[in-house]
This record gives structure tokens, sequence and C-alpha cells, in this order.
């Protein structure tokens, strides 16, 4: 993505009004999001001890692949793949701090990380009553997403629970408005 001169990524939260079924995907899509980042980074922690070497992005997703088609995990594919993929792309992003001289990529808990997971882009599309996203259906909101042009996208867009409401993050661009 590219920005001009004069445009800015404009952030919002929104807040959702999901069903009872949507809920229960929402839950699900946190807990496979954070069993495939903790899976990940244990991939990476064993492959390191042994080669002295982390595995790239394309190596691990298609590791993760074949871990779908086992039939223990195949509950994994109750949610978007792209889920999954962008908690390893996240977990890629950890390792690269880190060798920026960041802390060392944690395991994440239940108790100990925010509730949250990637929708795709391309995918969540804006309805009269809220929005409609890969295996979400269409879910309702507190107040309409923002009007974007037809060649645009809702950038980095998440769901988030903050143990009482499910909000939609994402930005948009927009233009910086002149300050006198």
């Amino acid at each position: 993505m590219k920005l001009e001169k004069d445009e800015i990524l404009k952030g919002y939260k929104i807040r959702l009004k999901p069903t009872e079924k949507q809920i229960e995907l929402f839950k699900k899509s946190v807990g496979c999001s954070r069993f495939i980042y903790n899976w990940g980074l244990q991939k990476q922690i064993e492959n390191y001890k042994k080669t002295g070497k982390i595995v790239s992005d394309l190596v691990i997703r298609k590791e993760m692949t074949q871990l779908k088609k086992q039939k223990e995990f195949e509950w994994l594919n109750d949610v978007g793949s792209n889920v999954l993929k962008q908690s390893l792309k996240n977990l890629f992003k950890a390792y690269s701090n880190f060798f920026k001289g960041k802390g060392f990529p944690k395991f994440k808990t239940k108790k100990s990380n925010k509730e949250s997971f990637y929708v795709n882009y391309e995918s969540l599309k804006k309805t009269n009553n809220g929005f409609r996203g890969e295996r979400l259906g269409e879910v309702k909101t507190s107040e309409s997403l923002p009007e974007i042009n037809k060649n645009e996208y809702y950038y980095c867009p998440y769901i988030s629970f903050d143990n009482k409401y499910w909000y939609l993050c994402f930005s948009i661009k927009a233009k910086k408005e002149k300050v006198e």
C-alpha cells in the first residue's frame, strides 16, 4: 500500500453485534490463531536448537497446511485460512523484531494475550447493517463502516475482544486535514 503525500491512515474501532453462532466462531478463530502461533514458535525453537537457523515463512506455512490435513488437527479448518496465515506472519514479525534487538517471541496464553484475530481484507465487504467476512457471514455493527473507493480496502482488519464486547479494528486511507 502506497500513500500519497496528502494521505494518512485513519484508524477505526467499531463495536460488533454478533450472533451466538458468530461469537462461537470468533472464539474458535482466536484459539486457532493462538495455537498456530505457538505451534510455529515451538517449531522454530526446535529447528534452531538442531540447525542454528530459523525456518522460512514458506516452509512453515507448507508444514501448517500438512498439519491441517491430519485428522487430529482438522478443527483448524473451521476458521478462515487467512486467520492462520496471519498468525504465522505475526510470528515472523516477532522474530524480525528479536533480531533487531527486541525481546524473544513469547508463547501466547489465554490469560496473558488480547483475544484477537485477523480478518482477510480482500473478503471484508461493507453491508447495510455491518460487514461480511471470510467464513463469518454478515456481522452486524453498532455503526456503519466508512465508505471506501471501489479499488480500496479496509487495511489490517482485526476482530478483538475486551472481555465485554467484540470490535472490528481497521484503517482506511484518508486525506490529511490542514491545520491552521
